[in-house]
């Protein structure tokens, strides 16, 4: 599990990185320094993902 201190001193690197909480949910690094929360999830067997910010 991450903790908010991972989260937050989490730096941006050349590409796009995620860091992997639990179930399908991670925080989304990108080389602007933007960071998102995304989960991953299968609906009727499709893999599909939700943005949370």
């Amino acid at each position: 599990m991450l903790t908010d201190k991972q989260c937050r001193t989490a730096k941006p690197k050349e590409k796009l990185y995620r860091l992997n909480d639990f179930n399908g949910l991670y925080l989304e690094v990108k080389p602007n320094d933007k960071k998102a929360w995304r989960y991953r999830f299968k609906l009727d067997g499709k893999s599909s993902m939700f943005a949370l910010g």
